[in-house]
């Protein structure tokens, strides 16, 4: 009589079971960007292409690289100043940043630095990267970024670093 009992409430238990239904992810989003920074990324104005690595549904890894222009900062206070024209560097800025947030809005957190390339006394500057992102869920839409750099040093030599800047571009 005991192994009736167990064998109906088995049967019975598994019957009324059901089964457990997968997590169906939101739309694939596009994994790749094509962004035009102005300011920040201590570039004065640089194109970026950025791969996303999808960690979690609400969170995603962001790898960049691009190529910028910047120009030095000199000032003349006293005395004779010389040739004060400006020096222009190509810059070449990049980024590992970490982005968690909702639907296709994101907090982006992480570090970049970018490379120098001339006559300049500091050839790289690394620094702390904090902002918001807007990510689209289909391709071909526009991607915005506002954010802050910190440098990690308290010297970035002689060009123009901005703590602040903006990226507009589109997915793909």
């Amino acid at each position: 009589m005991k192994n009736l009992f167990a064998f109906l409430f088995f049967v019975l238990l598994h019957a009324t079971l059901s089964a457990q239904t997968q997590v169906v992810l939101p739309v694939e989003r596009p994994m790749n960007n094509l962004n035009l920074s102005i300011l920040g990324d201590a570039s004065l104005v640089s194109m970026n292409y950025e791969l996303l690595t999808r960690i979690h549904k609400n969170a995603f890894v962001s790898t960049a690289l691009g190529v910028g222009y910047q120009e030095s900062l000199e000032f003349c206070f006293f005395g004779p100043c010389e040739n004060l024209a400006p020096k222009e560097y190509l810059t070449i800025p990049h980024r590992v940043t970490g982005n968690f947030g909702f639907k296709r809005s994101f907090l982006e957190i992480g570090v970049g630095g970018t490379y120098f390339v001339g006559d300049i006394n500091k050839h790289y500057v690394s620094y702390t990267v904090l902002g918001y992102r807007f990510q689209p869920l289909r391709p071909g839409r526009p991607v915005f970024k506002f954010f802050l750099n910190f440098p990690m040093t308290s010297n970035v030599g002689n060009i123009l670093f901005s703590p602040i800047g903006t990226s507009l571009g589109i997915s793909f």
